[in-house]
This record gives structure tokens, sequence and C-alpha cells, in this order.
């Protein structure tokens, strides 16, 4: 199986951002380093398997657990710009 039967339609959209991207018309992460691209793509990629909604109800727990514990959203802490981002696309 090609995903291992596990979010297969969001691995599939992975796989076609990523196969886009490489078109060198459509490619505008072409100026990162290969770092910012490697933690670029892995931002991507748990977004959009966030939204695969077999994970919805421990992404929502996480999101009000959060909440309740009036931490604020950091801009520098990748945890919660992560949980953010994550539940901003789902």
């Amino acid at each position: 199986k090609l995903y291992n039967d596990r979010a297969v339609l969001e691995n599939y959209h992975c796989f076609r951002a990523f196969e886009i991207l490489e078109i060198p018309e459509a490619n505008i992460l072409q100026a990162l380093s290969q770092a910012e691209y490697s933690r670029f793509r892995r931002i991507m990629i748990d977004c959009i398997l966030s939204t695969d909604m077999s994970v919805h109800f421990e992404l929502t727990g996480k999101f009000s657990s959060y909440i309740e514990s009036n931490k604020e959203f950091s801009a520098s802490e990748m945890e919660s710009k992560s949980l953010l981002m994550n539940v901003l696309v789902h």
C-alpha cells in the first residue's frame, strides 16, 4: 500500500504539493537553504496531516488543554507555534 492506509488523502496532498514545488516556475522555496527547506517541509507535512479527521479529537483536545492552561502562544516556542498552525489549517 502506498500510504499504509493511514491518512491516505492527506499523504497524497503532501506528495502532490512537493511534486508541484519541483517545477521551477512553481518553486517558491528555491532560495531556502537545505536546513530551512527541511524545516519548512516538516512543518508543511505536519499541517497537512493535521487535516485528517482521525486526529480531530486529539488535536482539539490538545488545543483546549493549551487554552485552559492560560499559556500564551509564543512565536519563539515551536510547540505552541506548531499547535496553532495545525489547528488553523485543520
